[in-house]
């Protein structure tokens, strides 16, 4: 039934991409959303106006525009006042002509009650049979967004290695929901990253200007880092990342960056990173963090009330996996993690390639009780 799924969404991605008209040279994708706003970005053949109509779903809403002030081939439009938790429909123009069909997409929620999904993997950016395995089981798993927790690209220095290895494989699923990546050190041995900022519109609220960034979702609270940089305490990063930590009022708190603190894999822990931010998470009770870097998947016991997961199964070459008193679950796999929240309950489900759940895990928010304490 899983590998049913999978030939289903990659026919269907195959299909949307087919439909495109011939201007568009990277379909439509959505980044930086929140509860009232959404930029959407796309890539056209040749340089004209683009514009984007946009209405709620309902049909009988009336139909707004934002257009864009002069032609070019890379365009970035931002729609905003919008309302929260609401279905909205968009469709793409350029020099006035359509260029898309209506697509979807639903504002995040405000406040701090909502039962979610998101999808969370790193390591894919390689045009695999297995990322596209993993792409169309996250697609088929609807989540609210997703998460990857870096080297998004391989050898990835032009715009076309992100149109193979990102957008024609993610396509179809980016037109609907958000992707927030991380910096991972494949993306960052580009020109310090430069490439990957070129490709991805992601939130500007920190120093970092989408290095390393928050946003919210209802009653979560999710911090990207990029670990390629100092995450020392005297670092401009590790103070802003303290700052925003303690100005968050959300229960749930969760962190993702590429080299893991805690990990029995090739790579091994990183223990410089280990010792900068453990204080810090436990100091703010912060539930989960999320890693790449190593190719395989691990999931640690609970670490001073903070759990570490390794998802880099997503469609590079493999590493051996290993254990270490810190691990509870581990196995050399090509997955994505699926976490489905609900209140202050975190449930998840590592998911392999044939789209069978291999791991599960469910976190119960306590800032209060602290778990036993590994080293």
């Amino acid at each position: 039934m899983k590998v049913v799924i999978f030939f289903i969404g990659f026919l269907l991605s195959l299909a949307v991409s087919s439909a495109a008209p011939s201007e568009i040279s990277r379909l439509p994708y959505l980044q930086d959303m929140t509860s009232h706003s959404v930029v959407i970005a796309w890539r056209t053949r040749t340089a004209m106006i683009g514009e984007v109509q946009f209405s709620p779903s309902e049909t009988s809403q009336p139909i707004s525009q934002v257009k864009e002030s002069q032609t070019t081939r890379k365009h970035v439009i931002k729609l905003s006042n919008l309302t929260p938790f609401k279905m909205y429909r968009y469709k793409i123009f350029g020099n006035q002509a359509p260029l898309t069909d209506w697509i979807s997409f639903k504002t995040f929620p405000e406040g701090n009650d909502a039962k979610f999904t998101f999808a969370v993997f790193g390591d894919s950016g390689t045009d695999s049979t297995h990322q596209k395995r993993i792409a169309a089981l996250v697609a088929a798993s609807h989540p609210d967004f997703v998460l990857h927790t870096g080297d998004v690209i391989y050898d990835g220095k032009t715009d076309a290695d992100f149109d193979s290895k990102f957008f024609a494989i993610y396509g179809a699923l980016a037109e609907h929901v958000p992707f927030f990546p991380a910096l991972g050190n494949h993306d960052f041995d580009w020109d310090g990253g430069k490439p990957y900022l070129a490709n991805f519109y992601l939130p500007q609220n920190s120093p970092g200007k989408g290095r390393y960034y928050s946003f919210n979702y209802a009653q979560a609270h999710f911090d990207a880092l990029d670990s390629n940089q100092s995450l020392a305490p005297s670092s401009f990063q590790y103070k802003w990342f303290a700052h925003d930590l303690a100005d968050s009022t959300q229960p749930i708190k969760i962190v993702y960056f590429h080299h893991p603190p805690y990990s029995s894999g090739f790579h091994g822990s990183s223990l410089n990173i280990r010792a900068s931010l453990a204080p810090l998470l436990k100091r703010y009770h912060v539930t989960l963090v999320l890693n790449g870097h190593d190719h395989d998947y691990e999931r640690s016991k609970p670490i001073r009330g903070t759990t570490y997961v390794v998802t880099g199964g997503g469609g590079a070459d493999l590493y051996p996996a290993f254990e270490s008193a810190f691990t509870a679950y581990t196995q050399t796999i090509y997955d994505f993690v699926l976490c489905k929240v609900d209140g202050l309950h975190i449930h998840l489900d590592a998911i392999n390639e044939q789209g069978k759940v291999f791991d599960q895990d469910d976190l119960e928010i306590s800032p209060l009780s602290l778990s036993s304490d590994f080293h």
